[in-house]
């Protein structure tokens, strides 16, 4: 995206949860102050923060306005959708979306057709338009748009973790290993072998951290 200069906002949906529509029936107790003296219950029209199909009635919602709007979702990643067409001028106009939740990063090499986009979304559910991207999902983002470079960092989230174990006083390394401890070829493609595969990956970063820990206490 940075090579090409493309425009990254970010937004935000508003009362996300609150607008899917439930397919099943569900019920629940009348909420506490709002009772009305009989032996009632609720009946649910629309999901609320706490059920466990709400995330998946949003996708739905979500998943028809975009393919209504010309978008297709990715294969390889359902919470990412691409638009990919040439105009009436002739023009290819491409924008990839990606939701987590609430949160949506939008990457497009035609700002007006992104700003469009954007209105049509905000129709549907409502939006927070944040603009730029500067900070999404605890990530930090750097565009320079004169450089064509996208540099991304968690550096608040570092100082937060620092801050919180006592460690912000603490000084840098340029390596975040002990330097004894270094990794032969196998154990190299292993790690790389291991990103794609989470549960692999989580039992090998319980391992490194082992590690680290076995390396600081010894003398």
């Amino acid at each position: 995206m940075a090579a090409h200069d493309w425009e990254i906002d970010i937004f935000d949906m508003k009362l996300a949860f609150l607008w899917g529509k439930l397919r099943e029936d569900v019920y629940m107790c009348q909420l506490p102050g709002f009772e009305n003296g009989a032996s009632l219950v609720c009946h649910l029209l629309s999901s609320l923060y706490g059920l466990k199909q709400a995330a998946y009635d949003l996708y739905e919602l979500l998943r028809v306005v975009l393919i209504g709007l010309g978008f297709l979702y990715c294969e390889a990643d359902y919470a990412v959708f691409v638009y990919d067409y040439v105009n009436g001028e002739g023009v290819c106009v491409i924008c990839i979306i990606t939701w987590h939740v609430d949160d949506s990063l939008a990457g497009c090499n035609n700002l007006k057709f992104l700003d469009w986009t954007k209105g049509r979304i905000a129709d549907c559910f409502g939006i927070a338009d944040l603009g730029p991207v500067v900070k999404h999902l605890g990530v930090q983002y750097v565009c320079l748009h004169t450089t064509r470079e996208l540099w991304m960092h968690q550096q608040e989230y570092i100082v937060y973790l620092l801050e919180e174990h006592g460690l912000h006083q603490c000084n840098p390394v340029s390596l975040p290993m002990v330097p004894p401890f270094l990794l032969d070829k196998t154990q190299i493609y292993t790690l790389i072998l291991t990103i794609s595969q989470p549960n692999i990956a989580s039992l090998l970063g319980n391992y490194s951290t082992l590690q680290c820990t076995l390396a600081l206490t010894l003398p």
